[in-house]
């Protein structure tokens, strides 16, 4: 499992400044994370494509769907809608969930939800898979 799947909210913000795959390098260390080459690959992936620069894969992930996907592959969740992959929700701790009064499979209460560029993202569901 790639390590940005494992990130909390507060690291994936720690990581905003980076811009390159050594200041990613550096950041990941800093915080106690040991990332595989290929993970930090997937971040420069990201980071590219938030920076207006889509890969391949990104617009493989966005073709025909992008007022539901963001730039960066990732499906948009809203508050009021229900986990579509059940087989990957994972209830999160109740400091960490997005809406306080998010219940059981709903998003927002998964660790899958993520605060992307200020969009609610599931990173349990990227692209087309």
């Amino acid at each position: 499992m790639s390590i940005l799947k494992k990130l909390t909210p507060e690291q994936i913000v720690a990581f905003d400044d980076c811009t390159t795959k050594e200041e990613l390098a550096a950041k990941a260390k800093e915080l106690g994370l040991e990332p595989t080459e290929a993970d930090l690959d997937e971040a420069m992936a990201l980071i590219s494509a938030e920076s207006g620069e889509l890969s391949d894969d990104a617009l493989d992930a966005i073709a025909g769907g992008a007022d539901e996907y963001t730039k960066t592959g990732y499906k948009k969740v809203g508050k009021k809608d229900t986990c579509t992959v059940p087989d990957k929700y994972v209830p999160a701790p109740a400091d960490l969930k997005l809406w306080p009064k998010a219940e059981y499979m709903q998003c927002g209460g998964c660790d899958n939800c993520r605060s992307m560029n200020n969009k609610i993202v599931c990173i349990a569901q990227p692209g087309k898979d």
